[in-house]
């Protein structure tokens, strides 16, 4: 899984003024040799307690110069910072006594398949970290899909190729110990394909168990230990589910007991995946008493335990995980259940770090812990009982800039701490903080900016100067917390909007280390949730919908007996709102004809959701405003009770009949608490 850096809700923000970079030169330590015992892969996979997944680093596959790209370029192609020895250990240190290592070699071999040395000698430096801390170590190929191809016009010659790659690894590695286990392929699938995440096609997966025979014929035969190797075999997709189980067959090993089946389950999905990577993925809570949050996390755990784990085969889960939506508490009691309720089935689990704070365990460049709550869930879930103290945030230092004479200031951008939602007047925000000066200051202020690029960045305050303290001494901590209450909402003109300012009323520009920063949207009487995405359910009747910044046009044509539906999928912070909402309201341009709004729930998601009916005047802007308490069934469908708390988004229809052609503009969506 590669994930994008988005930053949201309640976040602790980073700032780095320096930090120690790897180097990328590949220099592997000493010879690794040691007998391998006769270990079965049960008892082998009962030892692995909790795994971390180093993602977005040696698997990086693009980012990079295309012709000859340095080692550290095919590594920080995604704009993480390269792997430290001091990462591991800082994963070690949290509870972590496994590491899975995604590799990418297609990015590093020649026309006939040959890995280039400097990049096996940085991926050999990389493993011998983890050697060094002493935890079981995943190897696989990731993200090489696109080169290992499924279908019958491409196997054979992809099958030269895998089979050379993997001899290369194997002979490199054939000294370690049992506790490096090599992993075939990540995800194997043909990308692009309908069938790509649906347990593939039986062509393909004919094809894969192919792959994974010659796979364990060439690791057994390069000699060294790889003669009893732990191997890991994944079915299409790396999938848990009946339709990438079907055919999936384990290859014939001369070696009984040493084959290991991995899966990956980041479930619910609409929970755990980013919505940057899934816009449908907007859901932010999750409940152990909710049958419908559980059963996609225990049905397919289920599934692969009757399947391999009561048969005597060792399962993993080697990727899961789920994306921070400032939702700490949810993601804790999840993180607990997903990995006591696989731990009781026997199947180990590893986290995926994507190295963005919101799919992280680290910040991989300090080394200090995004969110200690929810690590120690994971590791309360393994049953471990002593679980280490984490420290919940690194310190960062403030360089001043002068705005005034005598008025230092710092800024942020709102991707680093509105999320995109921006600063709405009505709002308020809690700001909690623990810093020191390095050198008196007569105080320090803090207060909401808007800076517009369109008007030559001509900023507007949009809260009062809240004093955070006075007469403040040099080298002294001071913690606490503030609200700042917005009295006015920010343009979103351009990236640059939506700032935090702090002024520091000294004649120099002081130094603020800060071990402790943190912004919470406490919401208030209007949010105005202008970056929802916007999409249409039906486009069979020709439905568009278009539109930029809080304002959208619907057009279509009904010619059939029925209606179209089009949507808004909120971000993380509005969708909260919405459902703690009073009422909706919005401003609308129509044709004279009549709509519905509906609010479709967890358990009601189709055109039996509740709703609310409104009719437009003909080319007349009017506002709309709807109770969230009038809004009721329709005559049929599953008769079940309206649950705010469990609104996923808000969908918009034609009423029913053959409506013809039709028109409206939506424009200011407002949710009013």
């Amino acid at each position: 899984m590669k994930s994008t850096i988005k930053y949201m809700g309640l976040i602790a923000v980073v700032i780095l003024i320096t930090f120690t970079m790897a180097g990328c030169s590949g220099s592997p330590s000493g010879n690794r040799s040691i007998i391998i015992p006769d270990t079965p892969a049960t008892r082998l996979v009962k030892e692995i307690k909790l795994g971390w997944h180093l993602n977005c680093a040696l698997d990086t596959s693009s980012g990079f110069p295309r012709e000859n790209p340095t080692v550290c370029q095919m590594e920080t192609g995604y704009g993480t910072p390269a792997t430290t020895k001091e990462n591991i250990t800082a994963i070690k240190n949290a509870g972590f006594n496994a590491i899975r290592i995604g590799v990418a070699w297609h990015k590093a071999i020649d026309s006939d398949n040959n890995i280039r040395q400097d990049w096996m000698a940085r991926v050999t430096e990389v493993v011998n970290y983890a050697v060094d801390n002493e935890m079981y170590i995943i190897l696989n190929s990731h993200n090489d899909e696109h080169i290992f191809k499924l279908e019958n016009a491409d196997v054979d010659a992809s099958l030269t190729a895998f089979k050379k790659i993997w001899k290369q690894i194997a002979d490199n590695f054939k000294n370690y110990d049992e506790k490096l286990i090599f992993e075939a392929i990540n995800e194997p699938r043909t990308i692009g394909s309908p069938a790509e995440w649906y347990g593939g096609t039986s062509e393909e997966r004919a094809n894969l168990n192919r792959y994974y025979q010659v796979f364990v014929d060439v690791v057994r035969a390069s000699g060294g230990n790889n003669g009893k190797r732990f191997l890991i075999v994944n079915p299409m997709g790396a999938g848990a589910s009946p339709e990438a189980l079907n055919g999936f067959t384990l290859p014939t090993d001369q070696e009984p007991g040493r084959l290991i089946v991995s899966v990956h389950s980041y479930a619910p999905n609409e929970f755990c995946f980013p919505v940057d990577e899934a816009p449908w993925a907007n859901e932010s809570t999750w409940s152990k008493n909710n049958s419908y949050d559980t059963l996609p996390i225990t049905d397919p755990i289920d599934l692969v335990y009757n399947t391999f784990v009561s048969k005597g085969i060792p399962v993993i889960m080697g990727e899961t995980g789920a994306t921070d939506k400032n939702n700490t508490k949810a993601r804790v009691e999840w993180a607990e259940f997903f990995v006591s309720y696989a731990r009781s089935k026997g199947i180990p689990c590893f986290l995926c770090d994507c190295g963005g704070k919101d799919h992280a365990i680290i910040n991989r460049r300090n080394n200090t812990y995004y969110f200690p709550e929810y690590i120690r869930a994971l590791l309360k879930g393994t049953g471990i009982s002593d679980i280490p103290p984490l420290p919940v945030l690194d310190p960062h230092t403030f360089n001043f800039i002068e705005n005034n004479p005598g008025d230092w200031s710092y800024e942020y951008t709102d991707h680093l701490l509105f999320n995109e939602s921006g600063i709405v007047q009505g709002n308020t925000y809690t700001f909690s903080y623990s810093f020191s000066s390095n050198v008196a200051m007569n105080y320090l202020q803090v207060f909401l900016v808007d800076c517009n690029a369109t008007t030559n960045y001509a900023w507007n305050e949009l809260s009062n100067r809240v004093t955070i303290k006075e007469a403040i001494a040099a080298n002294t901590i001071y913690s606490g917390e503030i609200t700042i209450n917005a009295t006015g909402t920010a343009t979103r003109a351009s990236p640059n909007a939506n700032r935090i300012h702090f002024s520091t009323g000294t004649a120099s520009a002081p130094t603020l280390t800060f071990t402790r920063f943190e912004i919470k949207n406490n919401g208030g009487t209007k949010q105005n949730p202008a970056s929802w995405t916007w999409g249409s359910y039906d486009d069979s009747n020709a439905i568009t919908v278009s539109g930029t910044a809080g304002t959208h046009s619907i057009t279509g044509n009904v010619t059939d007996n029925g209606y179209v539906h089009w949507y808004t999928m909120p971000d993380y912070i509005t969708l909260t709102n919405l459902r703690a909402a009073n009422s909706i309201s919005f401003k609308i341009k129509g044709d004279g004809k009549t709509y519905k709004v509906f609010l479709p729930t967890k358990d009601i998601m189709d055109y039996s959701s509740y709703f609310a009916a409104f009719p437009t005047t003909n080319g007349v802007e009017t506002t709309v405003t709807l109770n969230l308490g009038d809004f009721a069934q329709p005559n049929w469908g599953v008769r079940k009770p309206f649950t705010k708390s469990a609104i996923q988004n808000i969908s918009w229809s034609t009423n029913d009949g053959a409506l013809g052609s039709f028109s409206l503009t939506i424009r200011d969506l407002v949710i009013n608490k």
